[in-house]
């Protein structure tokens, strides 16, 4: 029974549709309102649980988000979807707010002496699809300059966040990877 259930629509879907034109409008606050008005009538259904999830990092609601992640159960957790929005949800957290300063840097000016700034500046670029590549590549030459550094190890783990995030199958994922591999060679 329970096996035909997940297979039958819900009318949380159309919640789930309606919240989903909501986004694409910029209307976080009310695809977030639509979908948490939705689990009041179906608390158990997953789908609205990581979509509410992925609102809530898209509107960097990072301690909202892994309070919700966190009320799935442990099969759902493990899920590639939400194991990439936990991903999110570390880059996220991780990323100061007050990077207006750091955006100033230019890549090709990053040195030793820059490397706090130059890794904020790429937990910025990495938020966004568009500058994803961008913050990549300054990950892997901040690695270039100092292999042996905190930051670099911080640089190389943000990469594989970044890695998770965007998925194994994503191009970007196997290119930087070998990047990634050649820089710490």
């Amino acid at each position: 029974r329970t096996l035909i259930t997940n297979h039958l629509p819900s009318p949380a879907d159309d919640d789930i549709l309606n919240a989903e034109q909501l986004a694409k409008k910029n209307d976080l606050d009310g695809a977030i309102n639509l979908i948490r008005d939705s689990l009041l009538n179906n608390p158990d259904y997953l789908d609205l649980k990581i979509k509410l999830a992925q609102y809530q990092v898209e509107k960097s609601e990072f301690n909202d988000a892994l309070t919700t992640l966190d009320s799935l159960p442990v099969n759902a957790a493990m899920s590639p979807e939400v194991k990439r929005i936990r991903a999110r949800i570390q880059i996220g957290i991780r990323t100061p707010d007050n990077t207006c300063e750091e955006v100033l840097i230019n890549i090709s000016d990053i040195t030793s002496d820059n490397l706090p700034s130059a890794i904020n500046l790429a937990r910025m670029l990495v938020q966004s699809d568009e500058s994803v590549e961008r913050g990549l590549d300054l990950l892997i030459k901040i690695i270039h300059l100092d292999k042996n550094n905190v930051i670099t190890e911080e640089a190389r783990s943000l990469m594989i966040q970044v890695f998770e995030v965007l998925g194994t199958d994503d191009h970007r994922v196997s290119f930087y990877r070998r990047k990634l591999a050649g820089s710490l060679n």
